[in-house]
């Protein structure tokens, strides 16, 4: 661990410096004696790679650098930042009184590069009786002793595998030791924060004079929007999460496929109305207008239609999945003719190739002429005729073709894969919904290549 000595600091150096002390920029001695023992020691470790291998000199002087670079980082804060010191009194910003200046205070930070010690000018106010060192707020560090760089480490971690394991890779990564349960804290508290910016960026893009979340630079031709439910392990027992796909698509020339262009997942441990609300903030910001062709895509669950009918124009266009409809035709043959029957898959592939070709007319007729022996092969057929009355307008799919629209939604089914099973569905997981929501959240904020946004200076902390 590297200690700064509060003696070294001044306290009257400013905060950020307006110029380039050129003093300041010349590497002090401590460094250069221990970059030149850096290079002995690899030299030395060097010789005895035929015994030891290369990936245990490469680990040790992977030790060694962080150790240097733990001493530059300890050197080189006071000499550009100072202690933050700003007078003999600063503004109280809890009470907006005067702070007045106590002495300079090391502490100890977990940086990428082990632990540093940093000495901070600490104030304190008499009104309110609190105490601040405002180098702190300049570092990221009010609340914690661990530095941005380490905290998003830990974050991007704990959102990709289970606790235990991201605190192992990061020991294994970084030599950075740290507790599974602080981890946790760490990455959920992340998440709790991203939940609370989106709950309160949805609400307001409802309060009226509020202006609308613009994310592209021009209006969107054609836009999806794609709902889908999964369910999650939680300690009260499995729950459904809500997840939505909102993506831009080309309008493709007669005889070209659609290409899919910008996309964005939404993803909520709550009702079928906050998936809808956070689909359509995203469909804001990638471009919605009134002059948007707006299209749905989904499976048949009754609250999907429901709530487009409630959110959307009227001129939205309804796309029932493709797949989940030419499911119903092999749940219909393995029923009449038998799993291993070979005119079951012949029936089913016939009539999935004529739906893709037409709408469900002529497969809405093939299903009546059946003739089923048994009384489950009949009722499978009966809720199958429902199904397909049903969405009948939503499976015009040489119309949605012809038109250059997708037909499918798989790119929320792969959310659904990705997103939450592929985290919140490991073995032995149970989960809070808060803490399944903030994880969530850190999972979307990567897939939806938010990730650098939230550690831009000033950082989180």
């Amino acid at each position: 661990m590297q200690e700064l000595a509060a003696p070294k600091v001044s306290t009257h150096r400013p905060a950020v410096p307006n110029h380039v002390d050129e003093d300041a920029c010349r590497a002090p001695e401590v460094l250069h004696r221990a970059l030149d023992s850096l290079w002995a020691e690899t030299v030395r470790r060097s010789r005895g790679i035929p015994e030891d291998g290369f990936g245990a000199v490469e680990k040790d002087f992977r030790e060694r650098l962080l150790k240097l670079g733990a001493l530059m980082l300890g050197e080189a804060l006071p000499a550009g930042l100072g202690t933050g010191y700003g007078g003999s009194s600063v503004g109280c910003r809890e009470c907006g009184g005067r702070a007045r200046f106590v002495n300079c205070r090391p502490r100890t930070v977990t940086t990428l590069v082990q632990e540093v010690r940093v000495a901070r000018a600490y104030y304190h106010c008499g009104r309110c009786g609190r105490g601040e060192a405002p180098l702190d707020g300049q570092l990221g560090l009010n609340g914690t002793s661990f530095s941005p760089g380490v905290r998003e480490a830990i974050c991007l971690l704990d959102a990709e595998v289970a606790f235990e394991r991201g605190s192992a890779m990061l020991e294994r990564l970084s030599a950075i030791r740290l507790d599974k349960q602080e981890g946790r804290r760490l990455a959920e508290e992340l998440g709790r924060e991203l939940e609370r910016e989106t709950v309160a960026e949805v609400e307001g893009t409802w309060r009226p004079g509020t202006p609308v979340p613009r994310e592209a630079t021009e209006s969107a031709r054609r836009l999806y929007l794609s709902p889908d439910g999964t369910t999650a392990p939680m300690l009260a027992g499995w729950k459904e999460v809500k997840l939505g796909a909102v993506f831009t698509g080309s309008v493709p020339k007669s005889g070209e496929e659609p290409e899919r262009l910008r996309t964005r997942y939404v993803g909520t441990v709550g009702d079928a109305e906050e998936v809808w609300r956070r689909m359509y903030v995203e469909a804001l910001k990638l471009g919605l207008s009134e002059g948007t062709e707006v299209a749905v895509i989904a499976d048949g669950a009754s609250w999907i239609w429901r709530k487009a009918e409630e959110t959307l124009p009227k001129e939205r266009v309804e796309i029932l999945d493709f797949y989940h409809a030419t499911e119903k035709l092999w749940e219909v043959s393995r029923a009449v003719f038998g799993e291993e029957n070979p005119k079951s898959k012949a029936w089913a592939e016939r009539w999935s190739r004529k739906l893709y070709e037409s709408d469900a007319g002529p497969v809405t007729a093939a299903l009546r002429r059946l003739r089923p022996r048994g009384p489950a092969a009949r009722e499978v057929i009966r809720t199958t005729l429902g199904y397909y009355r049903s969405h009948r307008r939503r499976m015009r799919y040489r119309e949605f073709r012809a038109e250059g629209f997708f037909i499918g939604s798989g790119v929320v089914e792969s959310g659904c894969k990705h997103l939450v099973g592929a985290r919140l569905k490991q073995a032995g997981m149970r989960w809070t919904p808060e803490g399944a929501q903030a994880i969530l959240q850190l999972r979307l904020a990567m897939l939806n290549d938010r990730w650098d946004y939230l550690w831009r200076s000033p950082p989180r902390g």
